[in-house]
């Protein structure tokens, strides 16, 4: 059960013959698989730094909702560490 960070308003069917792998309440396609190529739809990339920039450019998207966090939000759950951890036992699992 990942907590994993997103950032996005769209979504997209999964292309025809890919597999679902991840899902969640937020967006039903959170990795997929299609031949040797991975699709992911969240950011297990972020970092501090990243995630600062993130805020400090596009904070006008954090509109309330089900599934978006404010920004004081967002830098209290500091997920980053958390992130890089699921972003290496992603890739891990995709090189097996």
């Amino acid at each position: 059960n990942w907590n994993v960070f997103h950032w996005h308003g769209d979504t997209f069917d999964l292309p025809e013959g890919a597999s679902l792998l991840f899902t969640s309440a937020a967006c039903r396609h959170q990795i997929f698989r299609k031949g040797n190529c991975t699709g992911i739809q969240f950011h297990p990339e972020v970092d501090t730094a990243l995630l600062q920039s993130m805020i400090a450019n596009e904070k006008h998207e954090l509109v309330k909702a089900s599934y978006v966090q404010s920004e004081e939000e967002i830098i209290d759950k500091n997920i980053t560490e958390e992130n890089r951890v699921y972003l290496y036992d992603l890739l891990t699992s995709l090189l097996q």
